[in-house]
């Protein structure tokens, strides 16, 4: 929670079943940052409904993938790839996905996979919620590698200027001052960038 809070700052609530993990320091960290609590009825799974259908509809997905391959060592390898496609989907009861309502920004996809990754997932349907899962997680396998391979253009392009400036031809761009021109100075007097300056 610290870090959620970190990161993003207090949400307005935080709905939660009655476990003991939520009391305690986890509870008295909802009262320092004025989150209200809102634990959920007993025995009373509808109370926190949404998340209830997505991780049901996370765990059918999961099951019907372990039977096809007929191996269930390896479930845990497929869920980033479950997670990725999930939270990269717009939700059919709000029409934003949860990427972009973490982060204010639609995921970047490519193109010819946008058609596929903008269908709204229905919750309300489990069977079909389930198989457009399975379908987004064969997309977001294949397009990851697609930006893998950007990265490695632009990790070249750094190797390439990297060995051009230790050639012995590169020349570095002088500066050139003049009177009544303004510069930043470093102190060098500082141990840490956690020192305050002299």
């Amino acid at each position: 929670m610290h870090h959620v809070l970190g990161k993003y700052g207090a949400m307005a609530e935080c709905c939660h079943d009655r476990g003991g993990e939520w009391a305690g320091a986890f509870e008295q960290l909802l009262l320092d940052a004025k989150v209200d609590s809102r634990p959920t009825s007993a025995n009373h799974l509808a109370a926190n409904n949404a998340a209830e259908k997505s991780v049901h509809i996370v765990k059918t997905a999961l099951k019907r993938m372990c039977l096809q391959h007929q191996n269930t060592r390896n479930w845990d390898m497929e869920v980033p790839w479950l997670l990725l496609g999930y939270n990269c989907s717009p939700q059919r009861s709000t029409g934003y996905s949860a990427y972009e309502l973490l982060f204010a920004h639609a995921p970047v996809v490519p193109p010819a996979t946008t058609e596929v990754m903008q269908e709204p997932i229905d919750l309300d349907s489990p069977a079909d919620a389930t198989a457009s899962l399975l379908h987004r997680r064969e997309v977001a396998k294949r397009i990851c590698p697609e930006a893998m391979n950007n990265l490695q253009i632009a990790q070249h392009k750094d190797t390439l200027r990297y060995a051009h400036i230790r050639s012995g031809t590169y020349e570095s761009k002088q500066a050139k001052f003049e009177v009544g021109d303004f510069v930043y100075t470093a102190y060098a007097n500082t141990h840490s960038a956690l020192q305050p300056r002299a």
